[in-house]
C-alpha cells in the first residue's frame, strides 16, 4: 500500500485546476489498496470555516492545525545538538542546523509557539508512516508518494534533508508538475 498526498491548498482558496491536475496524477499513481490523502493549510487560518472539499477518490482530509497535538513528539526524533536558536524581532525562532543551513523549524514568543511549514510537513510525513502514531493512520504504507506543484519544492528539500539527517526512517516519492 502506498500513501498518495495530492496537492496543497489553503483554507481560503476554492477547489481548482491545480486541484484536479493533482489529484488526477494521484489517481494515475494510484493501485486499489493505495489511499489518497489531502492535507489543507488551516494553521495560520483567520477564516470561521475551513474549505469543505467534496471529493469521493480521497480517502483522508487532514488540517494542518490537527498536527500539531504531534509537535513535541516530532521534536523528540531531531538531533537536539542540530537545533539553534536566534533572537528575530523579539521572538526566539529555531532552526535545525546543516552542513549548508539552516532550516527554520519553530518560533516562540512568550508561552505561544508557532510551527514553520517545513516542521508541519515532517509531522505529516511522520504521521502517514506510522513514525508517530496518529488518529489518521493505522497502516504503514510501502512508500509515500507526495503529488506537489514545483512551487513547493524548496520547502520539500528541507523536509527531505531533515528527514534524511536524522534517519527517520521513511520513503518518500515526490512528484512535481
Amino acid at each position: 500500500m502506498k500513501c498518495i498526498e495530492v496537492s496543497h491548498m489553503y483554507s481560503h482558496e476554492q477547489w481548482g485546476q491545480e486541484q484536479e491536475l493533482s489529484l488526477s496524477i494521484g489517481l494515475s499513481n494510484k493501485q486499489e489498496k493505495d489511499r489518497i490523502v489531502f492535507l489543507l493549510d488551516n494553521y495560520n487560518s483567520v477564516f470561521e470555516n475551513d474549505v469543505e472539499i467534496k471529493r469521493k477518490e480521497i480517502d483522508f482530509f487532514v488540517g494542518e492545525k490537527d498536527l500539531i497535538v504531534y509537535f513535541d513528539e516530532m521534536l523528540g526524533f531531531i538531533n537536539k545538538e542540530k537545533i539553534i536558536s536566534k533572537t528575530i524581532n523579539n521572538k526566539l525562532v529555531y532552526f535545525y542546523k546543516t552542513e549548508k543551513e539552516e532550516i527554520a523549524i519553530y518560533e516562540k514568543n512568550n508561552d505561544n509557539i508557532r510551527i514553520y511549514c517545513v516542521f508541519l510537513c515532517l509531522i505529516w510525513y511522520s504521521c502517514r508512516f506510522l513514525i508517530i502514531n496518529n488518529q489518521w493512520f493505522k497502516e504503514k504504507p510501502e512508500e509515500l508518494i507526495n503529488v506537489l506543484n514545483k512551487k513547493y519544492e524548496s520547502i520539500e528539500v528541507k523536509v527531505l534533508t531533515i528527514i534524511k539527517d536524522n534517519k527517520i526512517p521513511i520513503a518518500i516519492k515526490t512528484i512535481y508538475y
